[in-house]
């Protein structure tokens, strides 16, 4: 596929998140698996940022794509989740051996515990000093 009809479909993509329709939602759903890293990282940013329970199996899935870009993507997003759903995840993420893989999930750590204390409790259940270590790591780069 050339990048421009990549390029394209992730456009795509994201007008449809925009509508925001059972029937608009549905194909970016599916398109979480698409073989094209490019339209399956877009798929997964905009169901993920959304928060979208029909998506987290998926999502879930993609931390362990053959690809980075996919991952990273997944990691990212994990954030819109409530922690009692994501947090084996989240924590097992924040220990890749890819650097843009751990500092995404990092990220969704950061954003959890913003949350306050009930929303990080699960995260810190799975990592005790996952709080921590993603404020130190935040403030490292």
């Amino acid at each position: 596929m050339s990048s421009s009809t990549g390029s394209r479909r992730s456009r795509v993509i994201g007008v449809l998140n925009r509508i925001g329709t059972a029937a608009a939602l549905a194909p970016i759903r599916k398109a979480i698996l698409d073989p094209d890293p490019m339209i399956a990282s877009a798929a997964i940013l905009s169901m993920g940022e959304r928060g979208d329970d029909l998506s987290l199996t998926a999502i879930l899935e993609a931390l362990e794509s053959f690809d980075l870009e996919i991952r990273v993507s997944a990691a990212k997003v994990l954030q819109h989740y409530p922690a009692a759903k994501v947090s084996a995840a989240i924590v097992k993420a924040s220990a890749s051996e890819d650097d843009d893989v751990a500092v995404g999930a990092l990220d969704s750590i950061v954003e959890i515990v913003k949350r306050g204390e009930e929303a990080k409790r699960p995260v810190e259940a799975e990592m005790p000093d996952a709080v921590a270590t993603a404020y130190t790591v935040a403030r490292a780069i």
